[in-house]
């Protein structure tokens, strides 16, 4: 291995203390669960003033790789629909809510540069997996405000961070801390499941069949978990609601109100895109012009309740018609570019950390892409958290082997 060059983006404590405690108010909410009576102080707001500070101060240091100049023309391309959108009110307080999510994500980019680094994100991550578990665990399935505060978004947020405490479980030669972390794993999945969000259980299975396909025998392994499945299946069914088993089963039921709700949303979205398929409608527009073309799905009802004003709910229902073939062609690039950087990350056998933080953060994105189908996450902050953590996984990795930068 190539001894590491000292660079000169070095960052002290306070900053990742700073990064820390907004990542826990911005996934936790503290503000609206556990500690509301400091919502009136604005933490939040302070500490993203503070990252900002950062982002602005070291801007110049951004190492402009593709994903991030990529990220930088999607923050720009958002901007510049504000005076054009026809509610350009909502475009506005959306690119306004995207702008403190990529300066959060830049400001992950900037102060990443080790691997401690990483390690510490991911430490930062499996607590705040925790904490949301057992509110979830002690308040009937539902998150604790927020973006979070719905069971599907919930489940996500979980489902998506389940990789975290997996691979640091693997990576600890402490048996207990082995111990500590594969527990935060289990409680995480006993919490998916009481959320009863069917994108949540399809994340779920996602995520944990893409973790063994990562482990080093991964056709024992299949096989193992599928024999474990139904060997436990009779048993965990007994423990579980009939009112869960009854809502999964209705995932594949056709009459199901939800599941015909959602295919008017998505038909409706590629109406609107067919319509404006250049650059779409605008962030954050879909539903004030969805009921201009509603009439055109196949899922239509004359005369039933007028559903203008909602979300697609789909991450890509929400991308496609809102920001047309040119935001689909850098959500693309972006999540293309990140794959490969994480595979090529994989492939340094030499550094076996550095393949469980690839694994992990490939595993996390998988979960956030499958259930994010059923779930409008587009301008959530959870995916532009893990894309801002994988460059900055890969250049960390660049620093530490000098591996160049094509």
């Amino acid at each position: 291995m190539n001894v590491r060059k000292k660079t000169s983006t070095e960052f002290g404590g306070f900053w990742f203390f700073v990064l820390g405690l907004y990542l826990i108010f911005e996934y936790v909410r503290p503000q609206d669960s556990y500690l509301p009576f400091i919502g009136p102080l604005k933490l939040p707001m302070i500490l993203l003033i503070i990252l900002s500070v950062l982002f602005i101060q070291n801007v110049k240091r951004l190492n402009l790789d593709r994903v991030t100049l990529s990220l930088l023309i999607l923050w720009v391309y958002m901007a510049l629909w504000i005076p054009f959108a026809v509610n350009n009110f909502h475009a506005f307080q959306t690119v306004k809510s995207m702008s403190m999510v990529f300066v959060s994500v830049f400001a992950i980019i900037i102060l990443i540069k080790k691997e401690k680094d990483i390690a510490f994100i991911f430490k930062l991550f499996s607590f705040v997996s925790f904490l949301l578990s057992i509110w979830v665990l002690t308040h009937g399935g539902k998150g604790p405000g927020g973006f979070v505060r719905d069971e599907n978004d919930v489940a996500l947020v979980l489902v998506t961070l389940l990789p975290f405490s997996f691979y640091l479980a693997r990576s600890e030669n402490s048996l207990k801390k082995k111990l500590v972390y594969l527990t935060v794993f289990l409680v995480a999945i006993i919490s998916v499941i009481t959320t009863f969000s069917r994108g949540g259980l399809l994340g779920l299975v996602a995520v944990l069949g893409l973790l063994i396909l990562f482990s080093k025998k991964p056709i024992r392994n299949t096989l193992l978990a599928i024999c474990i499945s139904f060997l436990l299946a009779g048993v965990v069914g007994s423990f579980l609601p009939k009112n869960y088993i009854a809502d999964m089963q209705t995932i594949t039921d056709k009459e199901d109100s939800t599941r015909n709700l959602r295919f008017l949303h998505w038909t409706t979205a590629i109406e609107i895109y067919k319509d404006n398929p250049f650059f779409g409608v605008g962030p954050n527009n879909y539903p004030w012009r969805s009921g201009e073309y509603f009439h055109l799905s196949p899922y239509y009802e004359e005369g039933a309740r007028g559903r203008a004003g909602r979300q697609s709910h789909s991450l890509y229902f929400t991308l496609i018609p809102e920001l047309g073939s040119l935001g689909i062609l850098l959500f693309c690039l972006i999540l293309f570019r990140v794959m490969k950087n994480l595979k090529r990350v994989r492939l340094q056998r030499e550094i076996g950390s550095y393949i469980d933080f690839s694994k992990a953060l490939t595993c996390s994105l998988m979960g956030v892409l499958v259930s994010g189908a059923f779930i409008s996450v587009l301008y959530y902050p959870l995916l532009w958290h893990l894309v801002g953590l994988s460059v900055a996984v890969h250049n960390s990795l660049k620093l530490d082997i000098g591996l160049d930068n094509t």
